[in-house]
């Protein structure tokens, strides 16, 4: 049983993202699942519960979320718990995390794993709502573009 309880807007925003999601599948790791789990009911949930043994699967989830999980980990599963679900399970991922001096968590954490930071909800923790979206985590830079690098009508023309 997680010691911290998430504010209860910070789990009024959760619902309303599962709620807008279109149909398809979802896992939740959270021991609490079943109150955000039960009410959207357009998903194919998959609960993981510690010890996880995550094993492959061949189409990863459309949704994952995370919440009074990772304060209970020893930080190096947490983040490889994270991982592999940013990089394997799921094409969105959402964390419901408070950052305290008593968890082994903080935002430099948090961003360095590809996640944003999307809602803050100041209470004695400061919780913090994180997203991670497969595709559009990174922005394209305007140098990764061919009239920036390749200039088929110069190659005759120019040599360096």
């Amino acid at each position: 049983m997680s010691k911290f309880s998430a504010p209860e807007a910070a789990l009024t925003d959760l619902r309303s993202y599962i709620q807008a999601l279109s149909k398809g599948t979802a896992i939740a790791v959270d021991p609490h699942s079943q109150a955000l789990t039960t009410q959207a009911t357009h998903l194919d949930w998959t609960v993981w519960t510690p010890p996880f043994d995550p094993h492959p699967v061949a189409q990863p989830a459309r949704y994952a979320y995370v919440q009074a999980t990772l304060e209970q980990l020893p930080a190096e599963q947490g983040r490889a718990l994270l991982a592999s679900l940013r990089d394997q399970y799921a094409e969105v991922v959402q964390v419901l995390l408070p950052l305290t001096t008593q968890t082994a968590w903080t935002l430099d954490e948090m961003l360095s794993l590809g996640f944003r930071s999307l809602k803050r909800y100041p209470s004695a923790e400061d919780w913090r709502l994180f997203h991670f979206d497969l595709y559009d985590y990174k922005k394209t830079p305007d140098w990764f573009n061919p009239s920036n690098w390749a200039n088929p009508e110069r190659w005759d023309k120019d040599w360096w």
